[in-house]
């Protein structure tokens, strides 16, 4: 299983969002879609299901919530290349601490979407569509496939960060907006 808790095997029939574009016909027109993450990639394939009108989505993150990016000019100094300069001298332990420090500033959903989503959500609830269900604390513990009338199905099991619960929930698909995994950079 992969970071989101989600077996490789059953993206091909469900969708990661790297691919989303390409499946988006299919995904948004299955009957329920799972939508996994907090970042950016994960609020952009929700904002476009939300837009298109989708009448079963439910989006999920362990993070505590959905948090925005920070893009303060003085925040984005440590963009600059006096400072990437620096940077590059300090050894690599604390390169990696450093790093891990600055979660928001590339974790996280920028300003402009925040707002799109909000209010995509506000129209959903005062409009004839079910509320979107948006689960923050939430992880996914499995996902398997299950028999379903015509294409298989995806039993996720889902987790409370908080309480330990977890509970099975059954959708058409999943996409999986957990971020990608780069290999390391060298520094010289």
């Amino acid at each position: 299983m992969g970071s989101s808790g989600i077996n490789a095997e059953y993206m091909g029939s469900s969708g990661i969002n790297a691919e989303y574009m390409g499946r988006r016909e299919d995904i948004v027109e299955a009957g329920s879609v799972l939508v996994v993450g907090s970042g950016q990639s994960a609020a952009e394939c929700a904002l476009d299901l939300l837009n298109a009108g989708h009448p079963d989505l439910t989006w999920v993150t362990r993070s505590p919530r959905f948090f925005g990016m920070e893009v303060g000019q003085l925040t984005l100094e440590l963009t600059s290349l006096d400072y990437e300069r620096h940077f590059a001298t300090l050894p690599r332990a604390r390169r990696d601490e450093i790093n891990a420090s600055h979660r928001s500033l590339y974790k996280g959903i920028s300003e402009h979407t925040i707002e799109d989503v909000y209010h995509a959500l506000y129209e959903r609830q005062v409009g004839p569509l079910d509320p979107a269900r948006l689960w923050p604390g939430t992880s996914v513990a499995d996902a398997r496939l299950v028999a379903g009338q015509g294409a298989p199905r995806v039993e996720v099991t889902l987790r409370d960060e908080e309480t330990g619960v977890t509970a099975r929930h059954v959708v058409d698909r999943v996409v999986a907006g957990t971020g990608y995994r780069h290999p390391p950079c060298t520094l010289r």
